[in-house]
């Protein structure tokens, strides 16, 4: 988890700095009273006013989604990138300063080589599925998806899917589709087996569906594969009072002996993710409690004792974690063949490996990133999935009224030029056509500084900001 967390800060800081580098300019943002009563204990939705940019821009398009850096393709590169170091580790392989590889005593290049390919190939366990269903996506005519299909059904052995259950579904449609955009339609409707697992939510339920799987595999090194997930799956994992009873004594000795006495927000927030995790009814309703409250908090004692026991938690979802990982190595891109099928002049080098996988990665960053600024899966109105809002500034070259709701995390802001877009500041068309920011919902909250204000909810009368005794907002 520790690996997997620091690979994560990794990956942010890269988005991050991507974001400076792109952005033209930060934007003008004004939080705006929200006209609703109080509500107790539940999280309020953040409204903001919106300017695209410093200069005024009236009749301009204004665009807001949500960042999700553990979802789609990002989370795909994600995912391989860390499957694929953490083979390179099994295979007692290890990267040197100059960013070449070199084999630890233990063992030689060929037998590094050998268990690396092997372990690739037994990741085929996760079925040929995932790949017939992008290729016949992108398929431009019948011909060439036939292609496709034919060589999942009775291809080469690296092409050839051997397990049964997703091979006679994509037969049946095979047999009955009228045209290509039927074929796509139809093939893109069936569940791969990493779509099934992605919907369970118990280890007795995923394994059922992984014998499911397994007894259907034909081909013996998949057989391996399908073992060695199973294995994973049957790990013990944290029981809900094992959570309460460690985060009961981190409580007890981060507010005894008056340690927090300077920081009474901290002792607060702590008493509460007590009493909630205590009203839990399950590890994973726990898990995220406990997530969200290092995500808020700003004493970093409290954060750092709170991060350790996030950690511990093993929970089904870190085992569909690895099946996900599994997945990506295996489909994510060109990285299968980037390990498998090497070149004889290649004379199978470890270093050769290295060297494709990580251009691979390196191609495939940015539109990873891209994807994860600006969806590239629909909505059923077909605006991108991720889109939180848009429209057009006004007349006081605002977007008023975004509702976030109750989202946490980055906010990616496009702003477009178009006919009749406006610049105050000269009465013509803007010099620059698109400009965008980013900004991050914990600005607005006060999350991670104990001493900031909440500024999603507060009072204006005749303009003055309105506080009680205490002079809280």
């Amino acid at each position: 988890m520790s690996t997997r967390m620091l690979k994560f800060i990794s990956l942010q800081t890269v988005f991050i700095l991507s974001l400076l580098l792109s952005a033209c300019g930060e934007g003008d943002r004004k939080f705006v009273p929200l006209p609703e009563k109080e509500i107790e204990e539940k999280p309020l939705p953040i409204v903001i006013k919106a300017a695209g940019v410093k200069g005024p821009l009236i009749n301009a398009e204004i665009s807001l989604y949500k960042v999700d850096l553990n979802s789609g393709l990002i989370k795909q590169h994600n995912d391989a990138s860390e499957a694929f170091f953490r083979l390179l580790g099994e295979a007692n392989v290890s990267i040197t300063s100059n960013a070449t590889i070199d084999v630890k005593s233990v063992t030689t290049e060929a037998e590094a080589l050998a268990h690396i390919q092997k372990h690739v190939k037994e990741l085929a366990y996760v079925t040929e599925l995932p790949k017939l269903q992008e290729n016949i996506a992108n398929s431009s005519n019948i011909a060439e998806a036939k292609v496709f299909v034919d060589r999942y059904l009775d291809g080469s052995d690296n092409e050839r899917e051997t397990n049964t259950i997703p091979k006679l579904e994509v037969a049946r449609v095979y047999d009955d589709f009228a045209t290509l955009a039927d074929l796509q339609y139809k093939i893109a409707k069936l569940k791969s087996f990493i779509t099934q697992l992605g919907e369970l939510t118990s280890v007795s339920s995923a394994n059922t569906l992984l014998n499911k799987f397994r007894s259907s595999e034909a081909d013996t090194l998949k057989v391996d594969g399908w073992q060695a997930i199973q294995n994973t799956f049957r790990t013990t994992t944290t029981s809900l009072g094992t959570i309460r009873s460690d985060l009961s004594e981190r409580v007890s000795t981060l507010t005894g002996n008056n340690n927090l006495e300077a920081d009474p927000v901290a002792i607060n927030r702590l008493n509460d993710l007590e009493s909630s995790v205590d009203r839990a009814v399950s590890v994973s309703i726990a898990e995220s409690l406990i997530a969200q409250a290092i995500f808020e908090e700003g004493n970093e004692q409290v954060r750092r004792s709170l991060s350790i026991l996030k950690t511990s938690i093993i929970t089904f979802e870190d085992f569909l974690g690895q099946a996900q990982m599994d997945n990506a190595l295996y489909h994510f891109s060109n990285l299968k063949n980037d390990i498998l099928e090497l070149d004889d002049d290649a004379q199978g080098s470890l270093n050769k490996i290295y060297s494709d996988v990580l251009n691979t990665l390196s191609d495939e960053l940015e539109p990873s990133l891209a994807d994860a600024f600006i969806n590239k899966a629909l909505d059923d109105s077909g605006n991108p999935k991720n889109q939180l809002s848009k429209g057009l500034s006004n007349e006081a070259t605002l977007l008023s009224g975004i509702d976030l709701g109750t989202y946490s995390g980055f906010v990616y802001m496009a702003v477009n030029s178009r006919a009749g877009t406006i610049d105050l500041n000269s009465g013509k068309s803007p010099i620059i056509s698109q400009m965008d920011s980013i900004f991050h919902t914990d600005e607005i909250r006060g999350f991670g500084d104990n001493t900031k204000e909440n500024r999603i909810l507060y009072y204006l009368k005749n303009g003055q900001e309105q506080r009680d005794a205490e002079g809280v907002l």
